[in-house]
């Protein structure tokens, strides 16, 4: 009996770990203004972004040439319904943007970047009217 629950318990965590492989993160995004991830400030540009793991732990920015730029942990996510097109989602006080979210194409999977950093939650006190700004990301 024990022997089958661990034989139970180890498909199931590798079928989860073969459906998460397959959706992937692939996104390429236009960024018109400077925005900060977690302690990264980045320039506005043209970016890749890709998980580093199945998991989608791991997110990182590439640059048009292909250097890493940053490297953040997030926390995954999902919806009820699949997205047709990639999104990232800023939390925008007065001119300084923070990325929140990120969301693939044509999946369900997210990530979120919920530790806010301290100059994000000193400008959002001094700042309480928060503004959501949304970026489409072309799939890859």
């Amino acid at each position: 009996m024990t022997k089958n629950v661990l034989l139970l318990s180890v498909f199931a965590v590798l079928s989860t770990a073969i459906v998460n492989a397959q959706e992937t993160f692939r996104l390429k995004v236009s960024v018109p203004f400077s925005f900060h991830i977690g302690q990264y400030a980045m320039p506005a540009g043209e970016y890749d972004v890709r998980t580093q793991d199945a998991s989608h732990n791991v997110l990182t920015f590439y640059s048009p040439v292909g250097n890493a730029v940053a490297t953040i942990v997030t926390t995954p996510a999902r919806k009820s319904e699949s997205q047709e097109k990639g999104r990232l989602v800023f939390n925008r006080y007065g001119g300084e943007y923070f990325l929140a979210e990120v969301w693939n194409s044509n999946s369900k999977a997210g990530a979120l970047f919920n530790n806010k950093t301290r100059r994000e939650m000193v400008i959002a006190a001094a700042d309480p009217n928060r503004q959501t700004a949304v970026l489409y990301a072309k799939g890859r």
